[in-house]
């Protein structure tokens, strides 16, 4: 239902390079990797690997020269695993996607901790 997600408007831009791995879904290789995810035309979805899940919906579009992450839908369910908020969610939501993209997931880690902006 309604109540159990937060929807937030974003403006997160995407290179179509990025996009293109990011269309490439992930698909866990190991026990200590905890999602699972793929696209489809217009959303990215990421679910908890072992629980199944759903834990974030982005819809993306593409734009003139990048593909822009314009709303993210946080499941609340997540604060079973630790997090606690949306600012949180959209932080965890970030990281993973700059993870998987080969970006600095660990300055990820520290813009979340230190740059609130």
């Amino acid at each position: 239902s309604t109540e159990d997600v937060s929807i937030i408007k974003l403006s997160i831009p995407i290179t179509y390079e990025d996009m293109a791995t990011l269309q490439n879904g992930h698909i866990p290789q190991e026990t200590e990797d905890h999602w699972f995810m793929y696209c489809d035309g217009e959303y990215i979805r990421y679910y908890r690997s072992w629980s199944g899940i759903c834990a974030f919906v982005a819809h993306y579009h593409k734009d003139k020269e990048c593909y822009i992450i314009d709303e993210l839908t946080i499941n609340h369910a997540l604060a079973t695993f630790g997090v606690n908020g949306d600012e949180a969610g959209v932080w965890l939501f970030r990281y993973l996607i700059t993870a998987e993209t080969g970006g600095d997931d660990a300055g990820a880690w520290i813009d979340c901790l230190y740059n609130k902006s």
